[in-house]
């Protein structure tokens, strides 16, 4: 992780690093011809900076570049990433290796690690404690990153699995698992959205690919999922996709 000094810089100087900090190992197998990592985008909440590299270590610096935690998510959290057609040559299921980003949600850093501990998982943001893991959904981590949204007013985190689209509770608690007759084919990347008590998913990578919106009804601390449409008008293999307008 590395962070550039802006100051003073004028048009075609090129900024100096200001400083660094070491994340984790690259990918270095053999075979490897497409990226070393990592591949997630960190996310920035006041001086807090959050950073994952592609073998599950996340960690926390502050805004000089200092460590202030760090975790390895598949020692830790028992992590998996969905291995469909993954390309690490290790016994542990990591796929293509860790790329969805965290977020922050007021004192909590919300976090896909995957496998038998649970899809989600939520951290002190200001010192990598694990407040819990949603040990009722066992999916393995996609490369999509976790969302939050509010239907009828009540929070939850959403995120996609190699098969569908589930959601949590801010408590951990498990509201929506809508699973498909077949899973995704190849590799599932894009984040949802949510608009408007509706949400918007894109895969790619399978003959039936395109994109399907979901209406999302309260039912207690539940969510139901209805299938409003699933086209093939849009079809995203690695870029996501936003709502402007209508």
């Amino acid at each position: 992780l590395l962070a550039l000094d802006l100051k003073g810089v004028k048009a075609g100087d090129s900024p100096k690093v200001a400083w660094r900090a070491k994340i984790g190992p690259r990918f270095k197998w053999k075979g490897n011809n497409w990226n070393t990592g990592p591949s997630a985008t960190p996310t920035v909440d006041g001086d807090l900076i959050f950073a994952l590299g592609g073998f599950g270590d996340l960690i926390c610096v502050d805004s000089s570049g200092k460590t202030l935690w760090r975790k390895n998510l598949p020692k830790e959290l028992a992590a998996e990433v969905n291995p469909f057609f993954g390309g690490l040559e290790e016994p542990t299921p990591l796929g293509w290796g860790f790329t969805w980003t965290p977020f922050v949600d007021e004192d909590k850093l919300i976090i896909l690690p995957g496998g038998k501990n649970g899809l989600f998982a939520a951290l002190n943001k200001k010192d990598g404690k694990l407040l819990w893991q949603s040990k009722d959904l066992k999916e393995q981590a996609t490369y999509s990153s976790p969302i939050a949204g509010t239907i009828a007013g009540k929070k939850f985190y959403f995120a996609l699995f190699q098969q569908g689209v589930a959601a949590v509770t801010p408590e951990g608690a498990v509201a929506l698992y809508y699973k498909r007759e077949r899973e995704f084919g190849d590799v599932v990347i894009p984040t949802p959205i949510i608009a408007d008590d509706h949400l918007h998913l894109t895969v790619a990578g399978e003959e039936k690919k395109g994109c399907i919106c979901l209406k999302l009804t309260l039912a207690g601390n539940s969510l139901k999922a209805e299938e409003v449409y699933n086209t093939e008008a849009i079809a995203n293999y690695i870029g996501g996709v936003v709502k402007v307008g209508d």
